[in-house]
């Protein structure tokens, strides 16, 4: 769809929307392919800001999720201990792994960008603006 778009607004001189009014038919193609592609960009931005939120997290001395001596970890944090196998988790245990990913990086959940997460969200945002002023 992409392709066809490109090659038919080269031949035509018209953008991704102008380009289908060559047909009535096909007028609103143009509007819903732009929706589509808002609304994926959106939900990948969100992903690469908790990428770069975990590209960040990993350059400390000790990495966040592996302990439960955290602010974000609960009374149910459970670290697993290879070397002790009598350490057998009591019920609801929870990994630091897994409340590192509830509490600390999403905050709020995933479909809020709230707490830590909010500034590599703007950073990821305003990287390519700054690339292209340039």
């Amino acid at each position: 769809m992409f392709y066809l778009e490109v090659a038919m607004g080269q031949y035509l001189s018209r953008g991704g929307i102008g380009i289908w009014d060559i047909a009535p038919m096909f007028k609103g193609i143009g509007i819903a392919s732009l929706t589509i592609v808002t609304l994926s960009n959106i939900y990948y931005m969100v992903i690469v800001a908790w990428i770069l939120f975990y590209l960040i997290a990993s350059f400390t001395q000790v990495l966040p999720w592996k302990h439960c001596d955290n602010h974000w970890n609960t009374e149910n944090c459970w670290e697993y201990n290879v070397t002790d196998p009598d350490s057998i988790p009591h019920n609801k245990s929870v990994t630091p792994i897994v409340e590192f990913w509830e509490w600390d990086s999403t905050s709020a959940g995933a479909a809020s960008a709230s707490g830590t997460s909010r500034p590599c969200l703007k950073v990821q945002t305003h990287c390519p603006r700054v690339c292209r002023s340039q």
